[in-house]
């Protein structure tokens, strides 16, 4: 008896058996229609680009595994990303926006900063095939280039759902796919969000004194060479005025273009 109860004992103190693992690299598998806000999102932000960054807010367990498949309560395995998650999520929300006509670049000034809530995909086993369920929750700010955000700290979950045989990581892929598009479709829709400008300036094509960014930078480079001093050059900026706001690249040309940053930022001043 007493050796019985140490085998016990010891098979008890053994840590249980790891659940088997299939790979899977979660990337965007779209659907063969587009989603329904998709043409309105595209309008609000006609004109306009966003910069996407995604951090990873998940807690606990093993940050690789985003799914399992279980049967009448046993875990059969689970489903272990290839790559970061939070890399593969950043990149199906940049493939989503860009796929409904929305401009994504790492210059933008306008920033879609997203934190990854949860991500779960479940494969549960029907008499013929699974049906693959996933969620995803983020939560999402969109930054103006003052770093001003429309939707502070709320948290917009997405689902997806896909049918077919078992173990298909395509599947998978394509049930995240619909989540990350229905949370995304949520954070932009224009029910959702006012979109913000990139500038406070008013363009107006009729006005004479309005100037393109290039050649307004042309004339500025060519005041500063002369000796032009400071307060002539601000002087010229608001009287001139820009035809179009400046982008990311601009701002940097005129930087190294030896201008005061009193000088560019009076060229984004509100006309």
């Amino acid at each position: 008896m007493r050796h019985a109860a140490a085998v016990l004992a010891f098979s008890l103190a053994l840590p249980a058996a790891a659940a088997p693992t299939k790979e899977i690299t979660l990337q965007r598998v779209a659907g063969k229609s587009v989603h329904p806000q998709a043409q309105a999102i595209a309008s609000a932000w006609t004109g306009r680009s966003l910069a996407v960054s995604l951090r990873d807010g998940r807690q606990g367990g093993d940050p690789a595994i985003v799914g399992a498949q279980q049967a009448k309560g046993t875990l059969l395995y689970e489903w272990k990303s290839t790559r970061p998650v939070p890399d593969s999520v950043r990149a199906l929300a940049e493939q989503t926006l860009q796929s409904w006509g929305v401009g994504v670049s790492p210059e933008a000034p306008i920033k879609l900063d997203l934190v990854l809530e949860s991500l779960r995909i479940d494969e549960i086993p029907e008499t013929f095939g699974s049906t693959y369920r996933a969620e995803v929750s983020l939560k999402g700010g969109i930054f103006d280039p003052d770093g001003h955000s429309t939707m502070p700290g709320r948290v917009f979950v997405g689902s997806g759902k896909k049918s077919g045989p078992d173990r298909r990581a395509k599947l998978c892929n394509e049930a995240v796919t619909g989540a990350v598009e229905d949370a995304l479709a949520k954070i932009m829709g224009p029910a959702e969000v006012t979109t913000p400008k990139t500038s406070g300036l008013t363009v107006d094509a009729s006005d004479p004194n309005a100037v393109p960014p290039k050649e307004m930078l042309r004339e500025l480079v060519k005041l500063k060479d002369a000796g032009v001093g400071e307060p002539v050059m601000l002087g010229y900026v608001r009287q001139r005025r820009l035809a179009a706001p400046l982008s990311a690249d601009d701002i940097l040309k005129w930087k190294e273009s030896g201008l005061p940053e009193s000088v560019i930022h009076a060229a984004q001043e509100i006309k």
